[in-house]
């Protein structure tokens, strides 16, 4: 930060880690931001009818930080909660032998009720989003930003239900699913919330229709955002290189 000065722009995600890094980096003085909705491309989706009963959906890297143990304690809440055949989709790449278990175990406990596919990418990421109605992103990671998940959920109109961890919840901001404090009251507020859509359809419908909005709104900014980047960076190729005291470019 010290040797990039005060006259760099930063690019980053959203509005809060701008404020967030100006409180931090004295020397950071300009911003440009860019949704990760910009980087994910519109879908065909139209929102959405609840199917009976909803199924959930989990797609990232397979770890305790992700939110794999969360998900799971999600669908024994849910089975305690209103006994049925509630189902759980589970897509992604297991990183550790703790998390291996930790899938292995309850593939035994839930049965038919997980359905496990490993990585997926182009026609089966498609397929994974087709068969689900609710993402969970319970994530924890140190790591994360905004995810990508979350926004191509949003953008097949699938309402999610996060973690307000990282800067998640600013993509939820607008609704298309709701944000909660990590821990025990995610279980809580998320099982409520499914089982309130459950018995309301018409209010799952009207998330589904705010998902699908919201993400076409912050894609659509976000491509300005992109195309002022490319002006930028357009305009610094163009610039004079200043010149030093001795005369000489540099």
């Amino acid at each position: 930060m010290a040797i990039s000065g005060k006259q760099a722009w930063h690019l980053l995600a959203a509005d809060s880690m701008a404020q967030d890094m100006a409180r931090r980096y004295e020397n950071a003085r300009h911003f440009l931001v860019i949704d990760n909705s910009a980087f994910v491309a519109p879908t065909a989706a139209q929102p959405r009818m609840l199917r009976q009963p909803p199924t959930l959906g989990f797609l990232s890297n397979l770890a305790v930080g992700k939110g794999v143990d969360t998900t799971l304690d999600l669908l024994r809440a849910l089975h305690r909660r209103a006994p049925g055949p509630w189902r759980l989709v589970m897509a992604g790449r297991t990183l550790d032998a703790q998390t291996d278990a930790l899938v292995k175990a309850a593939a035994v406990e839930f049965g038919s009720a997980l359905d496990l596919r490993g990585p997926v990418w182009a026609d089966q990421k498609d397929a994974f989003f087709q068969d689900i109605d609710i993402l969970i992103f319970p994530t924890s990671y140190k790591h994360e930003t905004q995810s990508l998940v979350v926004p191509e959920a949003l953008s097949h109109a699938i309402p999610v239900l996060a973690y307000d961890h990282a800067y998640v919840g600013t993509l939820l901001a607008s609704g298309g699913g709701r944000v909660f404090p990590p821990g025990e009251e995610f279980l809580h507020g998320a099982v409520e919330q499914i089982i309130a859509w459950s018995a309301d359809p018409d209010s799952y419908g009207d998330a589904s229709s705010r998902a699908l909005a919201h993400f076409l709104a912050a894609h659509a900014e976000g491509q300005r955002q992109v195309l002022a980047l490319e002006q930028r960076l357009g305009e610094t190729r163009q610039a004079p290189v200043p010149e030093g005291e001795n005369g000489k470019r540099g």
